[in-house]
């Protein structure tokens, strides 16, 4: 049997997740796969502050492997977001996925 799923469903199950340790890498991977991204990354909710999201170790295997995103990694693992803010952020806030045009713009 084939089981058909939206990347969306995936992604709406993986925010319900109380925890994002190790456990992350392969559905993280999978994700990026079905969806064709590139860059992807996993945060964790604050053990202290439930309004916030830490930045963990976990990246797609397609940014650790590659140089030019080198930047990107440091960047993000420096990061992190209140709920509202960004992307990250948006998901919290908003316990779903959520989908935007332009992370630059957050529309």
């Amino acid at each position: 049997n084939v089981v058909e799923f939206k990347a969306e469903d995936v992604l709406d199950l993986i925010g319900k997740l109380d925890t994002c340790g190790d456990s992350m890498q392969q559905p993280l991977e999978l994700i990026c796969d079905f969806i064709g991204f590139n860059v992807a990354h996993c945060y964790s909710v604050s053990p202290s502050d439930a309004t916030v999201l830490n930045p963990t170790g976990i990246f797609n295997s397609r940014v650790h492997e590659q140089d030019q995103w080198k930047i990107f990694r440091q960047i993000t693992k420096e990061t992190r977001f209140s709920i509202g803010a960004g992307l990250p952020g948006m998901v919290l806030q908003s316990k779903s996925a959520v989908w935007i045009a332009d992370v630059q713009t957050d529309e």
